[in-house]
């Protein structure tokens, strides 16, 4: 089976809805398209994958893909399958339904549980360890997603999973410097694992993401450690991607932690395990220009007050930024170079992200979220996932 995560729109509206499979690619999906599945089958006959209601004693409600090259399908009924939950599943020709058991599906050959993305935390289905997460063309009609499935959490300088035993690093992949998992975020809150193909190993800070036939970036569409967050220029509308680090209060008095914390430890793709100083802005890590500043998240996630968002990274995590292609407009009706955090004072360095949220000034000099791609529901598109090979 095929999947990645997919996308979610920049400062200009993503186009189109549904999905068009492609090796390493995906569309995206409308958020005011989606809606919660019925609790019970609809007047149709349509069973329910996530109540296992609706079908005779020994079947189970399920995905049943109708054509593999398209990744269409239905939702039905089926005799239960004998995989469990996290173990390796198929489907027979790559149609019909998988050999899951029943309120579990097959995404990327393993069985996950089924859950509802639309429902809180704490209801839709999935244990602490694990986020919902919606698949196109996986429970997925007329671009409408209406069950997804659970993916462990991680963490995503590490990669490493956050529970579990055995094979926890980069996301339980195969091969940890080859992976073919990754740590992936919809709201800079949760991050989970997901599968990348080979392809995308080098899409790293400042390369273009996968992105579907419309242009849209995937969330999974840059290498594991990077995410599609900021915009090429300032007044362009062309994702690239971007180095996740771990921020230093940076100042001219403290120029040096400008890059981010050599101390703290980061994961590359080819690395074979987390390496301290591989969490760094620096040039052939998470950077790819000098100079570029790992500046703290939460200066990209305020909200219309300034004021930081939920996110339990704010102040832990980082973006690698490439302040010398951004400008912003002081208050004065012209458009001025966005200053690196190291040729800041003390008392400036608060208003551009520099400092954690706790020692900042909360309105910002520049609007930080002009930079970036909107993340999570509510935006323009809700993100979502979809197959891809393993």
């Amino acid at each position: 089976m095929r999947w990645i995560i997919g996308c979610v729109v920049g400062v200009v509206a993503c186009g189109g809805h549904g999905s068009t499979p492609a090796q390493d690619g995906a569309a995206i999906v409308d958020a005011a398209s989606d809606s919660p599945p019925d609790a019970a089958p609809d007047a149709s006959g349509v069973c329910n994958p996530l109540t296992q209601t609706g079908c005779a004693s020994g079947d189970k409600c399920t995905w049943i893909v109708d054509d593999a090259a398209s990744a269409t399908g239905h939702v039905g009924c089926a005799p239960d399958g004998t995989v469990g939950i996290g173990g390796v599943c198929m489907n027979s020709g790559g149609v019909g339904p998988d050999d899951c058991i029943g309120g579990s599906v097959c995404v990327a050959g393993e069985c996950k549980t089924i859950c509802d993305p639309a429902a809180a935390v704490a209801t839709n289905g999935c244990d602490a360890q694990h986020a919902c997460s919606r698949y196109s063309g996986l429970f997925e009609d007329q671009g409408v997603i209406s069950y997804g499935a659970c993916d462990p959490a991680c963490d995503p300088l590490t990669q490493a999973l956050l529970a579990g035993t055995g094979n926890i690093a980069a996301c339980g992949a195969t091969v940890a410097d080859s992976p073919n998992k990754g740590c992936y975020t919809f709201d800079f809150n949760v991050f989970r694992c997901a599968p990348v193909g080979a392809v995308t190993l080098t899409l790293t800070d400042r390369t273009p993401p996968r992105t579907d036939s419309g242009g849209n970036p995937f969330v999974n569409g840059c290498a594991p450690g990077f995410m599609p967050f900021f915009l090429e220029q300032t007044g362009s509308t062309r994702a690239l991607c971007t180095g996740l680090c771990a921020p230093l209060e940076t100042d001219n008095t403290r120029p040096q932690n400008a890059i981010g914390d050599p101390a703290a430890l980061g994961k590359l793709p080819g690395d074979a395990a987390p390496v301290a100083g591989h969490a760094t802005c620096g040039v052939g890590i998470k950077g790819s220009e000098s100079p570029e500043d790992c500046l703290f998240m939460w200066s990209f996630l305020t909200d219309s007050n300034g004021q930081p968002g939920p996110s339990q990274y704010n102040d832990t995590l980082g973006v690698c930024f490439a302040f010398s292609h951004f400008t912003f407009d002081p208050g004065t009706g012209t458009q001025v170079p966005i200053p690196g955090c190291e040729t800041l004072s003390p008392a400036e360095a608060p208003q551009f992200g520099c400092y954690t949220s706790a020692h900042s000034v909360l309105n910002l000099a520049p609007s930080h979220r002009d930079f970036r791609l909107a993340y999570g529901p509510g935006i323009a598109h809700r993100p979502h996932l979809t197959r891809v090979a393993p």
